[in-house]
């Protein structure tokens, strides 16, 4: 498994990743080059700005955080919440 996961909403557009170890040093890079390869301008900039949301994953015992726009639930999360 890789230690990170693009998320997508339903119409195919990325609007979050998974990743597992957000500690590491080379995080922030990584995470802006993860969000331009995917062509995911509106991620890539909410990172520059860091104007996003950490969530823990609790879904699954895959720990690390969801790193995902602001007004978008991470799974596991009610969508009805962000409404």
């Amino acid at each position: 498994m890789s230690d990170f996961q693009p998320i997508h909403s339903q119409n195919g557009d990325v609007v979050g990743i998974w990743m597992k170890n957000i500690e590491e040093p080379e995080t922030w890079a990584r995470l802006q080059m993860i969000a331009v390869s995917f062509n995911a301008e509106e991620l890539h900039q909410a990172f520059v700005e860091e104007s996003y949301r950490k969530v823990p994953n609790t879904i699954d015992g895959n720990g690390g955080y969801f790193l995902m726009l602001n007004g978008v639930p991470a799974p596991g999360e009610n969508p009805d919440d962000f409404r």
